[in-house]
């Protein structure tokens, strides 16, 4: 019976080896009942670190039945590693409803450990929660290491991150390409309020390693970016399909209807790649033009 499993488990969490210890982490986080997650939570605090950071990722797994107070004390934890799980364990589970994390995950982007600072300005990404703006811009300016993800976290963050677009538009230039493309990657989800960046983009799409990424940043900007349109326009004709439908999106999103004649040549030439050509359907259907036959295929 289940009941007797979970209570083998737990009576294993008291085991002298921390194999043994750690297995039954893994198998009460599989079983998931109220008293699995309670024997886990106090896993936390296991003598052996490797203990604690199973707990911590087992915990993140169950993101909704974990007590955030215990897993706020996790970030505390006096093993990197542990941290490190904590920091990140959540990602791909946690939303608005753990907002009370917030405090110790800003906390946790001055750890000493590169990696729990990455995970933090990850966690805070998911979160969406513009108080964390101010910290993540301080990432940008003084961390090498966490800016590519604190970029992402901006970007994530969306309109209410502004206040980075000045730090960004340096990011697309910087001659580290990752980090420029991410810094490009924020100032499109950012959207109308990156404005300012529009100059810097345009000089961008002349650059290999950004050509996309600026493409669609100067998209996400929206009807601002008139002024790219003519250079949007021939990157239509470019070798690379990734450029090409990165263009047609970006003109779809601005908006400027003397783009329809060159997006009509790439949705009907069928040398373009079912992507390309879907693109450029969607982007004239964006500006309001009606087609007999708006499926794309090969």
């Amino acid at each position: 019976m289940l009941e007797d499993k979970i209570k083998q488990y737990i009576e294993d969490l008291k085991n002298s080896s921390s194999m043994v210890r750690e297995n039954a982490v893994m198998a009460l986080g599989k079983i998931g009942t109220d008293d699995a997650v309670s024997a886990i939570i106090g896993a936390l605090k296991d003598k052996d670190p490797d203990v604690r950071q199973r707990a911590a990722e087992e915990l993140g797994k169950l993101a909704e039945r974990t007590v955030l107070t215990e897993y706020i004390d996790a970030l505390k934890d006096g093993d990197k590693k542990v941290r490190e799980r904590a920091a990140s364990a959540l990602v791909d589970k946690i939303g608005p409803a753990a907002k009370a994390a917030v405090p110790a995950l800003i906390v946790a982007l001055s750890d000493e450990d590169e990696y729990v600072r990455n995970g933090a300005a990850v966690s805070l990404g998911k979160i969406h929660d513009d108080a964390a703006v101010p910290a993540l811009i301080k990432v940008l300016r003084e961390d090498w290491h966490a800016r590519n993800s604190a970029a992402g976290a901006l970007g994530a963050i969306g309109p209410a991150a502004k206040d980075a677009v000045p730090l960004l538009i340096e990011g697309v230039k910087d001659k580290d390409q990752l980090y420029a493309r991410n810094a490009a990657g924020a100032l499109a989800k950012i959207g109308p309020d990156a404005k300012a960046a529009i100059p810097t983009l345009i000089e961008a799409l002349d650059a290999g390693h950004l050509r996309y990424g600026a493409a669609v940043a100067l998209g996400g900007i929206g009807p601002q970016s008139s002024a790219a349109v003519p250079h949007l326009i021939e990157m239509l004709k470019d070798e690379d399909m990734y450029v090409r439908s990165g263009a047609a999106e970006a003109l779809g999103n601005i908006g400027d209807k003397s783009a329809v004649p060159e997006l009509i040549n790439v949705k009907n030439d069928e040398e373009n790649s079912k992507w390309v050509r879907t693109c450029a359907s969607e982007a004239l259907r964006k500006l309001g033009e009606k087609s007999e036959d708006r499926r794309v295929s090969d």
